[in-house]
Parts: C-alpha cells; structure tokens; sequence
C-alpha cells in the first residue's frame, strides 16, 4: 500500500515535470514562430527608389563575331543619375570662353547654367577664402582675448621639439638603453 502512494506520487511528480516541460517548448516554438511575420507579411522590405531606376541600353549584337571587344572610350550604363547630370554639366562648361559667352549653347542649356550658379563661377575662390580666414585670424574676437588672459594660451604648451627629441633618443642608444620602452611623454591638454 505504502509502495502504491510512493509510486502514485512519484508518477505524479514526473507527470507535472514532463508537462510543464512541454509546456515550455510549446511556448518557446510558439514565439519563435512569430518572431519571423514581418518577413512573411514582406513589412520590413525596403522598396526601390524609383529615381534610382534607370534604364538599360539593349544589348547590341555585332554583324562580325570576329571583332574584338569594344574598349573602355564606349560609355557604359552608370547606376547614379547625378554622375550623368555632372557629365553634362561638365560638357557643357568645359571651356570658360564657353561659360562667359553663351553663343554656342542652346536656350535650355544657358537657363541650366544660370540656374544652377556655374554662369557666375569664381575663379578665385581659394585666394579670397586665403584672405577672409586670415582677416579672422588677425581680429580676434574681445571674447576671445578675454578667454585666452584667464585660462591662457596652451596653443604652444603640448609641442614636442624636434631637435630636444632627437638628442634625447641618440643619448638613449648611445648609452644602450632602449628608448621605445622607455616612459613615453603624457600631453595633457587644457579645456578651452
């Protein structure tokens, strides 16, 4: 009788293990099996661009199989449409004789051209940005200056002289010491 209760028991005990454990399973498939809707549902796909879709020139069959490949002169299809507008533009504005005088170009082109600021071209550009960014170097602001005499100027503090350096590391061999394992120098930089 005893048996029987300890046997009843013990049945019960792996009865409720095995079906909570196949409880768990269920609910582990269960949720990796809906993991993956988007996909099913085609939610997470990105659709094309539909500027980015060109189109392609057919494919040309030669009337001799014996001649050889065409070279790298015959453009080929380029993916990027800006590519082919720069192409243009650059066509169009290859001369600056060109530019200034717009008797060869169509009424479309000189309106493309305006519009788009390569008829007011500046050949310059690099000397007058040379000229504006050492104006503002010369005028500093009063903040500036104000900040520079309360923290004070560390622009100098942190270089390394070259020539200090070079006789420090030939001192170094001369005397056998290894100078790459030596301590190396710590800059610390001051906020501004």
């Amino acid at each position: 009788m005893l048996f029987n209760i300890i046997k009843y028991f013990y049945k019960g005990l792996v009865i409720k293990f095995y079906s909570n454990f196949f409880k768990i399973i269920l609910i582990i498939f269960f949720l990796s099996a809906c993991s993956n809707t988007d996909n099913l549902i085609k939610l997470s796909e990105i659709p094309p661009d539909e500027f980015s879709v060109l189109r392609k020139d057919p494919l040309e069959i030669p009337p001799n199989f014996n001649l050889r490949p065409p070279g790298k002169s015959k453009k080929t299809n380029s993916l990027d449409p800006s590519e082919k507008a720069k192409d243009l533009l650059s066509d169009l504005i290859s001369k600056k004789e060109r530019i200034n005088s717009y008797e060869n170009l169509t009424k479309g082109d000189t309106i493309l051209l305006k519009n788009t600021g390569f008829s007011e071209r500046n050949y310059s550009i690099r000397e007058i940005l040379n000229t504006e960014n050492a104006l503002a170097l010369q005028n500093k602001g009063r903040v500036e200056l104000l900040i520079e005499k309360l923290v004070g100027d560390s622009s100098n503090e942190n270089i390394l002289d070259p020539e200090k350096e070079l006789r420090r590391s030939q001192e170094k061999i001369a005397t056998g010491e290894n100078f790459i394992k030596s301590q190396k120098p710590v800059i610390i930089r001051r906020l501004k």
